[in-house]
């Protein structure tokens, strides 16, 4: 896993998703901002997928809103 400024790359470079997994789960709550349904990509990354998987299996949505067209939704941790 790397910052932006030493990959090279605005997004960075992620963790494998067995490491996303771990440090979502350390988490109460988490803000996924993403692109209007429209417009965005498809999940098809691991990563992107072990994210989904986390957020539907131990989480719930708790608010969205619309801010310049992207989505934030907030995400509790279920008890």
């Amino acid at each position: 896993m790397r910052d932006p400024v030493e990959a090279r790359d605005l997004r960075g470079e992620e963790a494998p998703p067995h490491r996303i997994r771990a440090a979502m789960l350390t988490q109460r709550r988490i803000l996924p901002v993403t692109d209007a349904p429209e417009v965005a990509p498809p999940v098809s990354a691991e990563r992107d997928r072990a994210k989904s998987a986390v957020l539907r299996r131990y989480f719930t949505a708790v608010a969205e809103e619309w801010v310049r067209g992207r989505q934030v939704t907030v995400y509790a941790r279920r008890p």
